[in-house]
Parts: C-alpha cells; structure tokens; sequence
C-alpha cells in the first residue's frame, strides 16, 4: 500500500476524527520543544514526535485539497515577506 492509499483509508475510516489526532501530534512535539529549552532534550524522542507531525500534516493537506501548487505560492510569499522584515529589522 502506497503513503496515499494508507492516507485515504485513514481518512475514509477517520473522517474529521484524524484531525484530532494531528492536533495530538503538535501538542507532543511541542512537549518535546518544550522540554528541550528545558535542557531535557532527547533528540530520539524529538525525531519521533516531529515525523508523527509530518506524518499528520501530510494528512490535513490531503483532508482539506491543499496541493503542492498552494502550498509551495504560500510558502514563498511567507518567506518573502520575513525575509523583507528580516532586512528591515522588523522581525
């Protein structure tokens, strides 16, 4: 089975249901950020917690027809703009 045919059996199975686990996802690697500016990193565990979160959004993207397309336009007006704020000193 390829990633987007487990994706979509997820998705049909799970529904909406998925997004929750994706906002489970964010919320452990942020524990692990977190613990981390506490000098208790575990780099291991911080691997894991941030591939779940790749796993996930690779998820929502295909939830709600983002495509590489809107995603990549997005991203490169974003990065744009922090760059223009970086230079200005704004950020």
């Amino acid at each position: 089975m390829t990633k987007e045919q487990l994706y979509d059996k997820l998705l049909n199975k799970f529904e909406a249901g998925q997004m929750i686990v994706a906002i489970e996802e964010m919320a452990e690697l942020i524990q692990e950020i977190t613990k981390s500016l506490r000098g208790k990193i575990d780099t291991s565990n911080m691997l894991e917690e941030y591939v779940d979160v790749v796993i996930m959004l690779e998820q929502v993207k295909k939830y709600y027809g983002f495509t590489d397309e809107n995603i990549e336009k997005v991203k490169s007006e974003k990065l744009k703009r922090t760059e223009q704020r970086l230079l200005l000193d704004v950020v």
